[in-house]
């Protein structure tokens, strides 16, 4: 019996000296690894986001994200993160922003970053003038019966162009003026067949003037930044304009669909650019202020169309 006992006394010694050695052991492991930790922290080794890419090289380091996208969220994998990826849920290039060429056809074109760009000698709200509940189709019937019979604009010599958006334009072609605002055409003023519409220096000299309308939901900036000519010559698109509504996809998609209405949220107004060129050498620049009174003439055409 006294043997059984101290053999029961030496086992519980025994393993109560085990537990103690597996504790420190533990102890001196918890030790090695926080003085590891310590080590990654303090070389820049830490990731915060547990996305493998560590905070030093994380441009979103508490967001988890991918190594291609520099640790960012990139749902489509395509390399560009979310915050800047204009497709987010489709695959593009960085190029154009994280899009495909297909997706980004709904993306403001060119030649309208253009006229956001250029300032106008003077704009004007024609909206009063166009009766609310009418087909866009009846707006620009009513907007050419302008051009062509008030303002002497053949066919031909204005052409349509998409905004975006359920939006379109019309540009005129540049015609040379008197300082009173009347047409003229003579050797000293005559626009180059063979330029762009909209090239300034297209005049011998004196004074010229070309309009914008535009029929949109949402007004293009007044007052954008400025421009010189030479940023427009390397992005206008001559080849996205038609005289033919019909010739343009959006445009004719817009106007021949009788639901597509002139509502509250549209408006209707023109710019005017009067140019001026000071001799066949002189550099020919958009004047600040009409050199006429192009408000009271331009709403004086559309008067007769004014709802009751």
């Amino acid at each position: 019996m006294k043997k059984f006992i101290l053999v029961i006394i030496s086992c519980i010694f025994f393993f109560s000296c085990v537990s103690k050695k597996e504790f420190q052991s533990k102890e001196q492991e918890i030790a090695s690894l926080q003085k590891q930790l310590d080590s990654i922290h303090k070389n820049g080794l830490a990731d915060s986001d547990s996305d493998s890419v560590i905070d030093k090289y994380d441009a979103c380091p508490n967001l988890k994200g991918e190594l291609t996208a520099k640790g960012c969220p990139d749902k489509d994998g395509d390399g560009v993160p979310d915050s800047e990826d204009e497709c987010p849920d489709n695959p593009g290039s960085k190029e154009d922003n994280g899009c495909t060429y297909a997706k980004m056809e709904s993306k403001l074109p060119n030649y309208v970053i253009y006229f956001q760009k250029l300032n106008p000698t003077k704009t004007v709200y024609l909206t009063p003038y166009f009766k609310k509940g009418i087909s866009l189709k009846q707006l620009n019937l009513q907007l050419t019966d302008v051009l062509e019979k008030k303002l002497k604009i053949e066919a031909g010599n204005y052409k349509y162009f998409d905004v975006g958006n359920g939006n379109y334009a019309i540009i005129t072609r540049k015609e040379c003026i008197t300082k009173d605002g009347k047409t003229i055409n003579t050797e000293h003023c005559k626009p180059d067949k063979d330029c762009s519409w909209f090239q300034f220096s297209c005049v011998e000299e004196g004074y010229s003037r070309f309009y914008l309308f535009l029929i949109t939901k949402k007004i293009i900036g007044e007052n954008p930044a400025g421009f010189d000519e030479e940023e427009f010559k390397k992005i206008f698109e001559t080849d996205a304009l038609d005289s033919n509504w019909k010739a343009v996809p959006e445009v004719n998609k817009l106007l021949s669909n009788p639901e597509n209405k002139f509502t509250d949220d549209y408006s209707v107004i023109v710019k005017l650019f009067e140019i001026k060129k000071e001799g066949q050498m002189g550099d020919a620049t958009i004047l600040e202020d009409p050199t006429y009174e192009f408000e009271k003439q331009i709403k004086n055409c559309f008067k007769p169309n004014t709802p009751n």
